[in-house]
């Protein structure tokens, strides 16, 4: 009876400890991936497009809002990651619940506005923009080194309606500085160049 007993502790004690290892390398591609914005591990891709020029989409959700045009302004969720995954940039970072994006004025580098494009209202996705059309050769000093790739993760909330139209001019209020004395109205005018 003790031979028994004894034999089924070791069985017992053997397939705890086969489990607990098989538990510790279960995915061993988790040490080797880079920890980028990547595909959340609780989020499947639903489609993905591969442009020419080598930028990639990956959706997460798809929207049901409206085509994002040339020169239409949206409110995004986003982060930028390098493919090491440093976080390089997003709203969060700036203490906003979104930000303000207005397609084809290059608010960014030339892949977001091409990847804008292909967007609508709602969609929720990963961006993969080569360096070529991020910060290129040059990257930003201190922050993004030559030749990085950028991963950007994006929640498009809301296709902005401008405030209001002045001679067919779309005019958006961002964010209104409240130590800011002048009130500005439909008889203030201001010249702007950009």
């Amino acid at each position: 009876m003790k031979v028994i007993v004894s034999l089924f502790l070791l069985v017992f004690i053997f397939f705890l400890s086969c489990k607990s290892n098989t538990s510790n390398n279960s995915n061993p591609s988790d040490e080797t991936e880079p920890k980028v914005a990547g595909l959340k591990k609780n989020k499947t891709e639903l489609d993905s497009l591969v442009l020419n020029d080598g930028l990639k989409i990956h959706w997460i959700k798809r929207g049901e809002g409206d085509s994002i045009q040339l020169g239409d302004c949206v409110d995004i969720d986003y982060k930028v990651f390098l493919e090491d995954g440093k976080l390089i940039e997003g709203n969060h970072l700036l203490k906003k619940s979104s930000f303000p994006f207005i397609v084809g004025f290059g608010m960014q580098t030339p892949g977001w506005d091409i990847a804008m494009k292909k967007l609508r209202a709602g969609d929720e996705v990963e961006i993969f923009i080569p360096s070529k059309l991020a910060r290129g050769e040059k990257g930003v000093e201190g922050i993004i080194p030559p030749n990085s790739n950028n991963i950007v993760y994006m929640h498009i909330l809301q296709k902005r309606k401008p405030n209001r139209i002045i001679d067919n001019t779309k005019v958006y209020l961002f964010e209104e500085n409240a130590s800011n004395k002048i009130k500005f109205n439909s008889e203030n005018t201001i010249v702007f160049h950009a």
